[in-house]
C-alpha cells in the first residue's frame, strides 16, 4: 500500500503539457530521484506533489485522500518542501525563522512552547547554526541560507520530504551530511523522500527508485539499478555517459566531446 499515489498525472506549465500521463505509487521508506534535462518539468512536478500547483490532469493522493482537498494545516504537517532557492520573505533572525517552521502545529501563537524551543535548539546544534542564532537570514550567504532551509524542514518534521535541487550552494561536506540525515529522518518515521536532481551521482548515492522525465514527454520509472544505466542516461540527456565502479561506489561521468578550434 502506497502513501503517495499519482493517477494519470500530467503536469502543465503556461498551458503546455510537459509529460505524458503516468501512474506512480510511492511507499513508506522509499527515496525517489527525479531526473531529466532542463525544462522538462522536474520542479513543476515537485510543486504539484506538494499541492502548490493545481492538478490539471489526474490526481495526487496522500494516504488515500486527494491532496487538493487537504486542509492547509494538515498538508503542512504531512508535506515539507525544500525550494531550489532559499526564500527569504521577511527580515528574521535565524532563530525566528526556525521557530516559524513549527506553525503547522502551533499556529501563530505569541508564546513559544518549550518543546518547540528544544527542537529548534537541537536542530541548530546538529547543523552548526548555534552561532547564527541572532543573525538576519537575509544577510547570510547562499550556503548558510540553504542550511537554514534544511533546518526549517527538519523542524517542520513532515512525512513527505520534497527536495528541489538540494545540493545547490552547499559544499561537499554539507551536501552529504544534509541529504543523508534528511533521508534518515524520513525513514525513521516511515516517510518518503523525493528529490528533483541534476546531479546523477546524488541519485546514485541516496535514491532507491528513479523517475526519468524525457524531453518528448515520456516518463519512465523503476529501481535505481534499472534506471541509472549508461543506455538510459545517455538517451535521457542526449549525450554519452559512462558508469564507473570502484568497490561499492558507482559514479556517472559524461564522455568528453571533441572540440575543434
Amino acid at each position: 500500500m502506497g502513501l503517495l499515489l499519482l493517477q494519470n498525472l500530467a503536469v502543465q506549465q503556461a498551458g503546455r503539457r510537459l509529460n505524458q500521463p503516468f501512474d506512480l505509487v510511492l511507499k513508506a521508506g522509499e527515496v525517489w530521484g527525479i531526473l531529466g534535462p532542463n525544462g522538462v518539468g522536474k520542479t513543476t512536478l515537485l510543486h504539484t506533489l506538494a499541492g502548490l500547483r493545481r492538478v490539471q490532469q489526474g490526481r495526487v493522493c496522500w494516504r488515500e485522500g486527494d491532496i487538493q482537498h487537504m486542509p492547509a494545516k494538515l498538508r503542512a504537517q504531512a508535506i515539507g518542501v525544500l525550494f531550489q532557492q532559499a526564500e527569504v520573505l521577511l527580515s528574521q533572525t535565524v532563530y525566528e525563522s526556525l521557530m516559524t517552521a513549527r506553525y503547522p502545529y502551533t499556529g501563530f501563537s505569541l508564546v513559544d512552547r518549550a518543546e518547540d524551543k528544544a527542537m529548534v535548539d537541537a536542530v541548530m546544534q546538529a547543523l552548526s547554526l548555534v552561532t547564527y542564532r541572532d543573525r538576519w537570514v537575509n544577510q547570510l550567504s547562499g550556503g548558510e541560507q540553504k542550511r537554514v532551509a534544511f533546518a526549517r524542514l527538519w523542524i517542520q518534521d513532515p512525512e513527505l520530504y520534497l527536495l528541489d535541487e538540494p545540493t545547490n550552494h552547499l559544499d561537499l561536506r554539507y551536501q552529504t551530511q544534509l541529504i543523508a540525515q534528511t533521508v534518515q529522518r524520513a525513514q525513521a518515521k516511515q516517510g518518503i523522500v523525493v528529490m528533483a536532481l541534476h546531479d546523477v551521482n546524488v541519485a546514485l548515492s541516496y535514491c532507491d527508485h528513479i523517475l526519468l522525465l524525457h524531453e518528448d514527454g515520456r516518463v519512465t520509472q523503476g529501481s535505481q539499478a534499472e534506471m541509472l544505466t549508461e543506455t538510459q542516461l545517455s538517451a535521457l540527456y542526449g549525450c554519452p555517459v559512462r558508469m564507473l565502479q570502484e568497490g561499492p561506489v558507482r559514479a556517472c561521468v559524461p564522455v568528453p566531446v571533441e572540440t575543434h578550434y
